[in-house]
């Protein structure tokens, strides 16, 4: 798993959980330490693991970690997920503007 992914606001996201073991682990995703329902509209869990982040929002931004364990121990990955939105940059550069003309 890449440190960072960046994604576009609106699209969705895979992030993978490459993780093995005897016998297989269970796995939990967590964002900024909260774990995540992944039987929701919102994440999903795919067959191998992967979380599919769907519509991705500004509020999606932060630290996605996947924990893997079983009975012979534990192990974690984790990447920070950046949303971008061209919209929210341009409402941000607006605000600023307005801002220093004040």
């Amino acid at each position: 798993m890449r440190v960072d992914t960046l994604a576009e606001f609106g699209s969705q996201q895979i992030l993978p959980c490459e993780v093995s073991g005897v016998p297989p682990p269970n796995v939990t995703w967590y964002r900024d330490t909260t774990a995540l329902p992944t039987t929701g509209n919102q994440y999903t869990l795919q067959e191998d693991r992967a979380l599919i982040i769907r519509k991705l929002g500004i509020e999606d931004t932060g630290m996605f970690q996947c924990v893997a364990s079983n009975a012979a121990g534990e192990d974690s990955q984790y990447t920070w997920l950046k949303v971008k939105s061209k919209w929210y940059l341009m409402c941000v550069i607006f605000y600023l503007k307005q801002v220093v003309k004040d």
